[in-house]
C-alpha cells in the first residue's frame, strides 16, 4: 500500500510582544497543514497553461482578491502584441477548512483568464478589458485572427470612444476641451490615423498632449511626476530617488 500524501505546515507568526503561553497558542492556532500540489496536476497545469495578451499601448492592473494581483503589460511600439500574462491552466487557492488544515480549489485556467479580463457571469460585457484590446490566447504566439480580432475590439472600443469624447469637447469650447482632452485622446487618434480634418483638436501641441495617465488610478496627471497627485503612489521609481537624494 503506498502511503498517503504528505502536508507541509504553513505557519503565521505570533503577534510582537505576545508572552510566551499566548504565542504558542496562537501559534497553534494558526498552523495549518496545506496539501501538496500533485506532480501530474502539477505537468497538466503547464501544458495548458494560457495567455492574456495586449494589442493596445495602455497597461492595465486587475485586482483579483485572493487571487491576487494581474499586471497586463502594454504592447510595445511597432509590435502587434505585448509580451503574455501567462495563467497556470489549473489555477490553485487555498482556503482554511479547520483550524489544523488548509483547502485546495482548483479551477480552469481559461475560465480565471476570463475573469481577470472582466468576462463572465455577473460582469457588464461593456466593462471588460475586451474593449481596450486585451484578449486571452489557448497558444502562443496568439494566432493571426486572435490579433485581429483584438485590434477590431480596441479599435470600435476605447479608440472610437476617445475620439468621440474629445471632438465632443473641442465642440462644446476652449474650458471643455482643456479639462477633457489628454494623451489617451491624442495616442486614439494616432492609432487611428486620425488627421487634423477628422479632429481640429489635433492641432494643439500644448500641455494637454502632455498630460498622462497614471498607471496605478488612470486619473490624468502632468508628465515627469515621481508621484501621482491624486493616489500619491510612485510613478516614476528613478526619479522619487534622485529627489529623495537631494533632500
Amino acid at each position: 500500500m503506498s502511503a498517503g500524501p504528505t502536508f507541509k505546515a504553513q505557519a503565521f507568526e505570533a503577534p510582537r510582544g505576545a508572552a510566551p503561553a499566548l504565542a504558542e497558542t496562537h501559534r497553534r492556532m494558526n498552523t495549518r497543514s496545506v496539501p501538496p500540489v500533485l506532480a501530474a496536476v502539477e505537468a497538466l497545469s503547464k501544458q495548458t497553461q494560457v495567455y492574456i495578451f495586449n494589442v493596445g499601448p495602455w497597461q492595465h492592473i486587475q485586482h483579483m482578491g485572493s487571487l491576487g494581483r494581474y499586471i497586463i503589460p502594454p504592447c510595445p511600439e511597432g509590435k502587434k502584441y505585448s509580451d503574455p500574462l501567462v495563467i497556470p491552466g489549473i489555477v490553485s487557492e487555498l482556503y482554511p477548512e479547520s483550524e489544523a488544515s488548509m483547502k485546495r480549489v482548483d479551477s480552469d485556467g481559461y475560465e480565471t483568464a476570463l475573469q481577470i479580463l472582466g468576462i463572465g457571469a455577473h460582469m457588464a460585457p461593456s466593462n471588460s478589458l475586451k474593449r481596450y484590446g486585451v484578449s486571452v490566447s489557448k497558444q502562443w504566439p496568439p494566432t493571426e485572427a486572435e490579433i485581429k480580432e483584438a485590434w477590431e475590439n480596441l479599435k470600435s472600443g476605447e479608440l472610437e470612444a476617445l475620439i468621440r469624447e474629445a471632438n465632443s469637447a473641442a465642440a462644446t469650447g476652449p474650458q471643455s476641451m482643456e479639462q477633457t482632452i489628454n494623451s489617451r485622446h491624442f495616442e486614439a487618434a494616432r492609432l487611428l490615423k486620425k488627421s487634423v480634418g477628422d479632429c481640429p483638436w489635433l492641432v494643439r501641441s500644448t500641455s494637454v498632449a502632455e498630460r498622462v495617465e497614471c498607471k496605478f488610478c488612470g486619473e490624468p496627471m502632468k508628465a515627469n511626476l515621481a508621484k501621482c497627485p491624486n493616489c500619491k503612489e510612485i510613478v516614476n521609481q528613478k526619479l522619487y530617488d534622485e529627489l529623495i537624494a537631494k533632500k
